[in-house]
């Protein structure tokens, strides 16, 4: 079934598992990893939020997006193509999103980049 605040918009949609699938759960849990938050919170004021909506909310507004403070080991361009890569792992439609072979390699190619 998955977890929720995890769970593919598609598969609870349609019920159908497919390559996506997981593409779609393992971006929030880029988000939850990168942002120190959990997939699904309260804010301040009381409301509800995801965390997908939470970041696209910020960037829609030009608000500059805070990551948690475990992330001393990455720089900032590093940290914002995680960030990038983790949004679009949850795009809307299945065919938007990376398969998972290309997120791998994506992260490899990031985590290379410590090293320059």
């Amino acid at each position: 079934m998955g977890t929720f605040g995890y769970i593919d918009p598609t598969y609870l949609r349609t019920g159908l598992v497919t390559e996506y699938t997981d593409v779609f759960s393992f971006g929030i849990l880029m988000l939850v990893l990168l942002m120190g938050r959990p997939a699904d919170f309260f804010r301040s004021n009381g409301v509800h939020c995801d965390i997908l909506n939470y970041v696209q909310e910020l960037q829609q507004r030009g608000e500059p997006i805070e990551f948690g403070n475990d992330t001393n080991d990455m720089r900032p361009g590093q940290m914002k193509m995680f960030l990038e890569l983790a949004l679009r792992c949850c795009k809307k439609r299945n065919k938007d999103r990376p398969k998972m072979i290309l997120v791998a390699k994506e992260i490899n190619l990031i985590e290379k980049s410590l090293d320059c």
